[in-house]
């Protein structure tokens, strides 16, 4: 059996409801089995700093065609099943449509504290905006089942993603303050992100996140928040990648004011990614690991001990420096493929030059080794070695592979730059009708 392909893609770059159909139409065309989105909760500029659950608004279609505007579930069944975070959810959204800022923080101190009087108040003098926005959630679920449904029917699997962190400005943060490491001001005095190391992948990167209290006296409340975020996302995923894995056991701790402070410290371990693992075995969701860099033998541990997949990335395959380092000889120690049969093999990711930059940006000695410890012909050009590396990739026994929309195309664009903050992040629009 071989082993199945999906595409890289987000949501958020096909025009509408129209759009997300006809990608599922080019993944039939093109024999995938499958595609791989980022996170649903937005915002588009932000997908991994953001509410951490619900559907983002830019997912909202009026044009809606007429065979999918059926309802898939009642209202009562849908305020029913999200009882435990959608009342905050859309309370956050009035609220922050009231005071003009999204930012809790800056709201009066009585409402910025989760003040439960005075937020239960609140949500009576703006019941009638709190529905609207009920609604919006409503409509916006309705559309991702109607999509599944399609996906069901013409054999692909949707891949979800569950971010590690959470945005300052979430309503799950807002509404448990005590279950995150910030002061009552709501300053972000620590933040995530990572230390510079040998290790990584990437320079030292501040990623904006409020930090958990794992050190705190509710771990197991801060796993239930994960929870109930996997227990969303099972109404439209068949799989998920939960990102960053590596944070349950090591994850950095970011200062801005005193960056050579910055550290790696123990994350909650075991007992608490085991939950996650559990709950998502509970919802018959499957899930892989995002376990690049780690340097935690006790995930790889455990991963091993309950079978869970882990990637391993091509385009993180060399090492920049080292190559730097071996310019003339071109002797690079290549980690990629290693043993993947339980592994989720990728050409690149969001967060990494797409494939057909990357191998142009390999000095000649690299890409002459590359070729032959990967049995291609020498000499090859740039376009045509990055195409057989990827058809390489594609032939290989593993969970799974998946291809961002740009290695299949051999485009540059550069979905994400990690730690830094531009505008060209994230803004990556696919005319897709232009495919088909």
């Amino acid at each position: 059996m071989s082993t199945p392909v999906a595409t890289l893609l987000p949501l958020s770059s096909l025009p509408g409801f129209q759009g997300a159909i006809d990608f599922l139409c080019w993944l039939d065309k093109t024999h995938q089995q499958g595609w791989q989105m980022l996170p649903i909760s937005g915002p588009i500029e932000q997908p991994y700093r953001n509410q951490g659950i619900g559907v983002a608004s830019f997912f909202y279609d009026h044009q809606v065609p007429q065979k999918y505007r059926t309802w898939l579930l009642t209202y009562h069944d849908f305020l029913t099943a999200n009882q435990d975070w959608l009342l905050d959810f859309a309370l956050y959204q009035a609220l922050s449509e009231h005071y003009q800022t999204i930012c809790w923080w800056q709201w009066p101190e009585e409402i910025a504290s989760y003040n439960h009087h005075a937020v239960n108040l609140k949500r009576q003098e703006l019941a009638k905006r709190i529905e609207v926005y009920l609604q919006e959630q409503y409509f916006l679920t309705n559309q991702l089942l109607q999509l599944k449904k399609a996906a069901a029917a013409s054999g692909q699997l949707l891949l979800g993603d569950l971010p590690f962190y959470l945005g300052r400005e979430s309503s799950l943060v807002w509404a448990h303050q005590e279950l995150f490491m910030l002061p009552k001001t709501g300053e972000l005095i620590l933040q995530s992100g990572v230390p510079s190391s040998k290790d990584e992948p990437f320079a030292a990167q501040y990623w904006g996140h409020p930090l958990y209290n794992w050190a705190g006296s509710k771990p197991d409340e801060i796993v239930a928040i994960f929870n109930t975020r996997l227990k969303f996302l099972a109404n439209f995923f068949d799989l998920v990648r939960l990102d960053h894995a590596n944070g349950f056991f090591r994850y950095g701790m970011m200062s801005l004011q005193n960056p050579h402070w910055s550290k790696k410290v123990p994350g909650p371990g075991e007992s608490a990614i085991l939950a996650i693992l559990m709950q998502a075995q509970k919802l018959n969701l499957g899930i892989y690991f995002e376990d690049l860099a780690s340097e935690s033998m006790r995930l790889e541990q455990f991963m091993k001990k309950y079978a869970v997949a882990g990637i391993e990335v091509l385009t993180l395959s060399v090492n920049l420096d080292q190559q730097a380092a071996n310019s003339k000889t071109g002797h690079i120690k290549l980690k990629f493929p290693q043993k993947t049969a339980n592994k989720v093999l990728c050409t690149s990711t969001h967060d990494t030059l797409p494939l057909f930059p990357w191998v142009k940006s390999l000095n000649p000695k690299v890409k002459t080794n590359l070729a032959k410890v990967n049995h291609l012909p020498p000499n090859l050009s740039d376009e045509k070695l990055a195409t057989a590396l990827r058809e390489h990739v594609l032939q290989q026994k593993a969970k799974l592979i998946i291809v961002p929309w740009q290695d299949w195309h051999g485009e540059s664009w550069r979905l994400n730059t990690p730690g830094e903050e531009s505008l060209a992040n994230w803004n990556y629009p696919v005319a897709i009708e232009k495919y088909l």
